[in-house]
C-alpha cells in the first residue's frame, strides 16, 4: 500500500483548508482596509493665510486651498488644481472638546506630475483647525500653512435617555420639577 508523505499530506490539507474557506464566503482582506477612529474631525476647506498659497513653493500650478475629507485616520485632499492627496493621520493628542493636534502626512502629484508630500501637523480649537508643516518634493522642499471651519466635535458622552436624579433639588419651592 502506499503511504503519501507528510509533504503531501500538508499540500492537502491548505488545498482543502483554502477551498473550504472559498465556499465558505470568507473574505480575506489585507491591513490596508482598517480605518482606525483618531476621535477628532479635520475634515474642510484649508485656505493659506491673509490670501497667500496653502503651500509656500512647489513646482506646477500653485496650491492655495486643498478640500481635506476624513474618514477615521484616512485622508483624501483635493487641491485648487484638482490634484488628489491621499494619506492617514498618525499621533493624536489632547482633548477634542477644547484642544487636540494629530500628525498627519498626505502624498500626491503637483500639475507637472511631481510627487508632493505633506507631513504635519492638524491643531483643532473648538471649531477652527490649522494644518502645517513641510511640504517635500524630489528636488525641493517647503512649508504649508493653512486654517479651515470644521465641525465641532462630538458630545463625548451623550446621555440618550437622561433619568431624572432624586436628590436633584432644582424645584420651585412649589413642589414642581
Amino acid at each position: 500500500m502506499l503511504m503519501p508523505s507528510r509533504t503531501t499530506s500538508r499540500i492537502l490539507w491548505g488545498a482543502l483548508l483554502v477551498s473550504s474557506m472559498a465556499f465558505s464566503g470568507c473574505r480575506l482582506q489585507s491591513g490596508d482596509s482598517v480605518v482606525r477612529r483618531v476621535g477628532m474631525n479635520v475634515s474642510g476647506v484649508y485656505a493659506g493665510p491673509n490670501g497667500r498659497s496653502l503651500v509656500a513653493r512647489n513646482s506646477g500650478n500653485s496650491i492655495q486651498t486643498m478640500n481635506v475629507i476624513q474618514n477615521g485616520d484616512r485622508l483624501e485632499g483635493v487641491d485648487n488644481n484638482g490634484m488628489v492627496f491621499r494619506g492617514r493621520i498618525g499621533s493624536v493628542s489632547g482633548d477634542p472638546q477644547t484642544r487636540a493636534s494629530a500628525t498627519f502626512n498626505l502624498k500626491g502629484q503637483t500639475t507637472t506630475g511631481v510627487e508632493g508630500v505633506m507631513s504635519g501637523t492638524f491643531v483643532v480649537e473648538g471649531t477652527t483647525s490649522t494644518m502645517s508643516g513641510t511640504w517635500a518634493e524630489p528636488n525641493q522642499y517647503s512649508t504649508f500653512r493653512g486654517t479651515a471651519a470644521v465641525d465641532p466635535p462630538p458630545d463625548p458622552d451623550p446621555d440618550p435617555d437622561p433619568t431624572p436624579d432624586p436628590n436633584n433639588n432644582n424645584n420651585d419651592n412649589n413642589g414642581n420639577g
